[in-house]
């Protein structure tokens, strides 16, 4: 995949599963899946919001994992390209933890949120 094909992919992939996802649980079938797996508050407006937007961030950080490494193998390197992406992945690697997170700590707030309500 050219540069431009992989920006464009980067882009475009983590915006349509963060929106897929959303989608889906706002059908019955989604609905009902929260529900089973004991998160109700995900099918509602505020829930399917948060769902998009940290879907979106996840994919759009393990897409420039792959796509970091994704043209990185061979017997010919050497120790500073190895440190080189060693120090990428744990970038990527934090970045996902603070997704993760911000997603609990905004997932606690539509919890208060609909419990003050009800």
């Amino acid at each position: 995949m050219s540069g431009f094909g992989r920006s464009v992919a980067a882009f475009v992939l983590p915006l349509a599963i963060g929106r897929a996802l959303e989608i889906a649980l706002g059908t019955p079938w989604g609905r009902n899946l929260a529900e089973a797996t004991g998160n109700p508050s995900l099918a509602t407006p505020e829930g399917r919001s948060l769902v998009r937007k940290y879907s979106a961030a996840a994919a759009a950080v393990a897409l420039g994992v792959n796509i970091t490494f994704g043209g990185r193998r061979g017997p010919g390197r050497d120790r500073l390209k190895t440190m080189g992406d060693l120090s990428e992945l744990l970038l990527a690697a934090g970045a996902l933890i603070k997704v993760g997170v911000d997603y609990v700590h905004d997932r606690r707030e539509v919890e208060s949120k609909l419990h003050r309500v009800a």
